[in-house]
This record gives structure tokens, C-alpha cells and sequence, in this order.
């Protein structure tokens, strides 16, 4: 949230803060391949699911302190939610082509240019 805002996520657009962007829906990852998912944005538990989105988030959008999602070099243009209990996990791409999710193939490429992680809130902690 320090450099986001609060994160909304539905079916067709992603939140942050204030300004919202638009989702395409590129693929439901399979299950053999959650792991790996998990392994992109740094999570220490299997996930429940994860989809790959493609979007566009302008390297000139800024949020919390003006930071940005990719950096100021680079668009973010494809997004990985990966779902944990309790949790929403983000990586982003700044690629042209879909980003290939093996955990191997992400560490060498230069595509990878942001990783979020947001614990949901409870009524409690509200």
C-alpha cells in the first residue's frame, strides 16, 4: 500500500487508489503451474489460484509519493494476480509478448519490473 494505495480488483479492472485501468483477461493459470506463480511474486505458500491479465498502466501514472508501477522507464502491460488465502499478490511485466511465468526464465528476463503484495482487511481491522 506505500506505493499503491488500497488495491480493488475485479474481473475486468484493477484499482489502485484512485485511478483505475482496465484488464484483459489473458488466461486462468493451471494448477501444475501455481507454484511457479507463487514463486514470480515471492510468496511462501501455494496459491489458491492466479490469472495473467493484459493491461496498460502508463509509466507516467503515479501514485502514493509519486512513485509509479514500473518504474519511470517502462509500461506495465501484462499483470499476474496470484490469490492466496487472505491474500493478493501482483507482478508486473513491461514486455510487448506474454510473459513466460517459469520461475527461471523470469529471474534472467527484463520484463519483470514490479511485485506488490496486499493482505486483506477484516471488519476488525477496519
Amino acid at each position: 500500500m506505500a506505493i499503491t494505495g488500497d488495491v480493488i480488483l475485479a474481473s475486468d479492472k484493477i484499482t489502485f487508489g484512485k485511478k483505475t485501468f482496465a484488464l484483459i483477461l489473458v488466461r486462468q493459470i493451471e494448477k501444475q503451474n501455481l507454484d511457479d506463480a507463487a514463486k514470480v511474486v515471492d510468496s511462501g505458500q501455494t496459491p489458491s489460484s492466479a490469472r495473467l491479465y493484459k493491461t496498460l498502466i502508463f509509466r507516467h501514472a503515479s501514485f502514493v509519493n509519486g512513485t509509479t508501477i514500473c518504474g519511470g522507464d517502462e509500461d506495465g502491460r501484462w499483470m499476474l494476480a496470484v490469490f492466496s488465502k487472505g491474500q493478493l499478490s501482483l507482478a508486473f511485466f513491461s514486455g510487448e509478448g506474454e510473459p513466460n511465468l517459469d520461475p527461471k526464465r523470469v529471474e534472467v528476463s527484463h520484463d519483470l519490473c514490479g511485485t506488490y503484495s496486499y493482505v486483506s482487511r477484516t471488519a476488525d481491522e477496519r
